[in-house]
């Protein structure tokens, strides 16, 4: 959901890959799921496919991100540091100075307490930086966090999973 239409990303039928999605335009567009994560002892793995079509060159303008947890999660952090990278908590987990104007990538995050709170990351299945600790993220949204802008991006899959997908199952999850 968003406040108002004007805030809305586009939908598109067919995006440069023919598959529909999402249209954010660097600027004011948001959604925000009904999903929250609450519990830090509670497992968790998200996966966005999205193509970042150019770089705004401002703060945090993240694909997806989180709020109101014991932690923040970004995914796709188009500015500042990072260019497919990932935040967790306070920490940037890693990132690539590589960028390919409306290249998609499959970006994969799982947050695993049974393993001492591992956070792990992973774009078009390569692995990125790891963290520890127990934290709740609280709730997602894809685009624009309050101040901040939306990315210039398309987005064409997010899926949460409550739990921790073992290996073999990230993997068939990145090559579908």
């Amino acid at each position: 959901s968003t406040a108002s239409s004007s805030y809305r990303p586009s939908f598109e039928s067919s995006l440069e890959h023919g598959l529909a999605g999402l249209r954010f335009d660097g600027g004011n567009d948001e959604l925000i799921s009904d999903y929250v994560h609450h519990d830090s002892s509670e497992p968790l793995t998200v996966s966005v496919v999205y193509a970042l079509r150019e770089l705004n060159g401002g703060y945090n303008s993240d694909v997806l991100g989180s709020f109101g947890g014991d932690a923040t999660l970004l995914l796709g952090v188009a500015g500042y540091q990072s260019v497919y990278g990932a935040y967790s908590y306070d920490d940037w987990l890693s990132s690539s100075a590589h960028y390919d104007p409306d290249r998609y990538v499959v970006h994969t995050f799982r947050y695993d307490p049974s393993s001492g709170g591992l956070h792990e990351h992973w774009v078009d299945g390569v692995a990125g930086g790891t963290r520890a600790g127990a934290f709740s993220f609280g709730t997602f949204h894809l685009g624009n966090r309050s101040s901040y802008t939306s990315p210039n991006a398309n987005v064409s899959e997010v899926l949460i999973y409550e739990r921790a997908l073992g290996e073999q199952e990230r993997v068939d999850l990145e090559a579908s």
